[in-house]
């Protein structure tokens, strides 16, 4: 299935490739056509210019009044002297070159004006791309420290945070041990004198630790209070006191 896939992709491709093709093909004969388009024109221009040439050749007035009609536009314009009256085809030749050559100084200083303002232009536009970037590497620097802020505000709330919890650990650990104190019976010293009645103190000593030591838990079914660490201990020293009695 992925080679078959993988040739109908290639077959798209071909036949995008072709559709491509024939699309340049389309292009270039509209250029073809274009430029045969422009080729006419040219021709005719020239048709009218040779035209134009032969019958001044034929018609020396028509000469006299093409000057004529430069002079009206040379005047329009402010352009220099025109051709003296009557002049001849000689005199109307220097009038049209000295009038294309005034026309070439004139577009000269024309791009030369354009090429000033597009400098000018230019170097406003690099004294403002300047102003940005300086902009930009101030926003950057601030972000950056904001972001250094946040980043040390995190690592205190994180210390703070271990802190506490290292914290509440140290008070378990406590709270455990003091559990543990109080609830851990007191081993009673082995004592041979005898109190008033004549009872051995040792044989007391289960009863005042029981008494003294051990916390009340209500686990005890008889109502025996004893701690849950040292209840079997003492539940054991009564049963001997109840086989004894």
């Amino acid at each position: 299935e992925r080679e078959k896939e993988r040739e109908r992709e290639k077959d798209r491709e071909k036949e995008g490739e072709r559709e491509r093709q024939k699309e340049r093909e389309k292009e270039m004969e509209k250029e073809k056509e274009t430029e045969k388009e422009r080729e006419k024109g040219k021709d005719k221009e020239k048709e009218k210019e040779r035209g134009k040439e032969r019958a001044k050749e034929r018609d020396p007035k028509a000469v006299a009044k093409d000057a004529g009609e430069a002079e009206d536009g040379a005047e329009e314009k402010g352009g220099s002297e025109p051709p003296a009256a009557g002049g001849s085809a000689t005199s109307g030749h220097a009038y049209f070159v000295n009038a294309y050559n005034r026309r070439r100084e004139e577009r000269a200083k024309a791009e030369e004006a354009k090429k000033r303002e597009v400098e000018g232009s230019k170097r406003g536009g690099d004294q403002q791309r300047r102003e940005e970037e300086r902009k930009r590497a101030e926003l950057l620097q601030q972000m950056e420290q904001m972001r250094q802020e946040e980043e040390e505000e995190r690592r205190q709330m994180e210390e703070l945070k271990r802190r506490a919890e290292d914290r509440k650990k140290r008070e378990e650990e406590f709270q455990r041990r003091i559990a543990e104190a109080g609830l851990q019976p007191v081993e009673p010293k082995q004592d041979t004198s005898k109190n008033a009645e004549g009872i051995n103190k040792h044989d007391e000593a289960p009863a005042r630790g029981k008494a003294s030591k051990e916390k009340p838990t209500g686990d005890d079914e008889r109502g025996e209070k004893h701690d849950r660490k040292g209840g079997d201990r003492v539940r054991a020293g009564e049963k001997e006191k109840e086989r004894e009695k």
